[in-house]
């Protein structure tokens, strides 16, 4: 483990950031996300859906970033949002079985959020 408020107040606004830019992305073009994800958007539910997950969820994401960075010395807030993060692999390792390993940026994104949640829990604050 890694003992430094500077790199884990980093982490977190680095993922701050990242989750405010896919949920403006899903605000602005929701058409372009929901079609990159395999969606076929064909009613209101379908709209809410997407609207609840990738621009209200993230943006809630983008908070507690934002939250833990500046009350770095509270590890509960970082560490709860490693785990949100981790969820999302471990959902797709889930669907594996069913449907193969996720292609293009989903397969990136699954990278990223394994490396960027476990990033968070080896990065401790210091104080």
């Amino acid at each position: 483990m890694i003992e430094s408020d500077a790199l884990r107040i980093l982490l977190l606004w680095l993922t701050a950031a990242v989750f405010t830019l896919l949920a403006l992305r899903s605000l602005v073009s929701p058409q372009a996300v929901a079609h990159e994800l395999g969606y076929a958007i064909t009613d209101r539910n379908g709209w809410s859906e997407l609207y609840a997950i990738y621009v209200g969820l993230w943006l809630a994401h983008a908070l507690l970033a934002g939250y833990a960075a500046l009350h770095v010395d509270l590890a509960v807030l970082g560490d709860a949002l490693a785990v949100l993060i981790l969820g999302q692999p471990l959902g797709r390792l889930i669907a594996v079985p069913r449907s193969g390993w996720p292609g293009g940026p989903l397969l990136a994104f699954f990278v990223l959020e394994v490396v960027g949640g476990v990033l968070l829990l080896l990065v401790r604050p210091a104080t």
